[in-house]
C-alpha cells in the first residue's frame, strides 16, 4: 500500500504506473431516474465535489479530500446515491487520465500560464485592456476549480496545476492594483 494507504503498484520515478488498490469513494445512483431536473441535480453537484463518472449513474474519485466540504452538494449526493467509502479498485492509470480529463485540463492550464506570463509585463492602455484581463482572471479561476484535486499519486508528472496557481497570483495581484489605480 502506498503513502497513506491510497495507493498501492509500481511506480516509474517515484510516480506508480497504475491506481491498483487506490482507495477510492463511490457514489452509486439508488435508482435509475427517469427525472431530467434530478439527474442533472446530481451531475452539477458530482462535478463540483470533483467526482468523475465510471459509468452512467457511478461516479468516484480517489478519497483525499475532506467528505465534509460542500456540505449544500454533498446533501444532493446523499439523497440520490448509496456511498461506499474506502473501496479498493484496480483501475488502471490511464483510465483515471481519462476519467478526470487530466490531459485536456493540463492543456489549457499550461495555455493559461503562458497567457499570465504574457500580461504580466503589459501595461494597460485602455478599456479593452481591463476587458481581456478580466475575462483571462474568470477564465483562470474558473478552470482552477475544475482541477480534479487528485492526489499526487494519480497525477501525471509536471502537472501545472501549481505552476497555474503559482502565476496567477501575481497577475490577479497586478491586475487588482491597475483596476484601483485606474478607476479611481
Amino acid at each position: 500500500m502506498g503513502a497513506g494507504g491510497r495507493l498501492a503498484g509500481p511506480s516509474v520515478g517515484g510516480r506508480p504506473t497504475c491506481a491498483a488498490q487506490s482507495r477510492n469513494c463511490t457514489a452509486s445512483r439508488r435508482t435509475p431516474g427517469r427525472r431530467l431536473d434530478p439527474r442533472l441535480a446530481l451531475r452539477k453537484a458530482a462535478t463540483a465535489l470533483h467526482l468523475a463518472e465510471l459509468r452512467e449513474g457511478v461516479w468516484i474519485r480517489p478519497d483525499n479530500l475532506d467528505p465534509d466540504r460542500l456540505p449544500t452538494l454533498r446533501t444532493v449526493l446523499d439523497l440520490q446515491c448509496v456511498h461506499f467509502h474506502d473501496a479498493a479498485t484496480n483501475i488502471p492509470a490511464e483510465t483515471v487520465r481519462s476519467l478526470f480529463g487530466l490531459d485536456d485540463w493540463a492543456a489549457v492550464a499550461r495555455r493559461l500560464t503562458a497567457a499570465l506570463h504574457d500580461e504580466a509585463d503589459a501595461e494597460a492602455v485602455g478599456v479593452d485592456d481591463f476587458a481581456y484581463w478580466f475575462g483571462l482572471s474568470v477564465t483562470v479561476v474558473r478552470h482552477l476549480q475544475l482541477d480534479p484535486l487528485l492526489p499526487a499519486e494519480l497525477i501525471p508528472p509536471e502537472w501545472p496545476g501549481d505552476d497555474l496557481r503559482t502565476a496567477y497570483r501575481p497577475f490577479n495581484q497586478m491586475f487588482q492594483q491597475r483596476l484601483n489605480t485606474a478607476f479611481r
